[in-house]
């Protein structure tokens, strides 16, 4: 079983299944306070996944960073594949350059064929602001599916200068 090269915010790896699908293991943080264990095996089911999306960013100043979660936009997976997504597991952000005033609104928020994820609706207004990391995690797919006209993934820099970062989204 060979490891990838990928810790994110949880402390976690990604490994490489006889199956030839990514697992996800997470555990611990970097300073030992628990963070929520949970794995996803290789599949289409409950806590299972076929497509990991890794992306570094740097996001300028008022811009947004839109991903395709169907790929329309050549998004590729950690191996490669084009990124077709039907169901988001989860998804995490995480700021490189974290500081007073440094913030992104990850959601929806009013972009055309936004993906709604975890919000109550994909109007303007609904997003989650990241000073440093956010995670959400839905291993039993409350989410709602990604569709063709429902697959965007919206990162916005609302502030007066770019923001580094790095962007996970896990699925099927």
């Amino acid at each position: 079983m060979a490891t990838a090269a990928l810790d994110i915010s949880m402390g976690g790896t990604w490994s490489q299944i006889a199956t030839g699908g990514p697992q996800w293991s997470a555990g611990f943080s970097a300073s030992g306070v628990p963070s929520g264990r949970f794995a996803y095996d290789y599949g289409t089911g409950d806590r299972q996944i076929q497509q990991v999306y890794q992306t570094a960013f740097n996001i300028a100043a008022g811009a947004t960073l839109s991903v395709d979660l169907k790929g329309g936009t050549g998004e590729v997976d950690l191996v490669r594949g084009a990124l077709n997504l039907s169901r988001v597991r989860w998804v995490c952000v995480e700021i490189t350059t974290p500081g007073t005033g440094v913030k992104l609104q990850v959601g929806p928020d009013g972009v055309a064929n936004a993906w709604q994820g975890w919000f109550s609706a994909v109007a303007s207004g609904f997003y989650d602001i990241v000073g440093h990391t956010l995670s959400k995690n839905d291993p039993y797919g409350v989410w709602g599916s990604v569709g063709a006209g429902t697959k965007i993934l919206a990162v916005k820099n609302p502030t007066g200068a770019a923001i580094a970062g790095t962007l996970v989204v896990a699925g099927y």
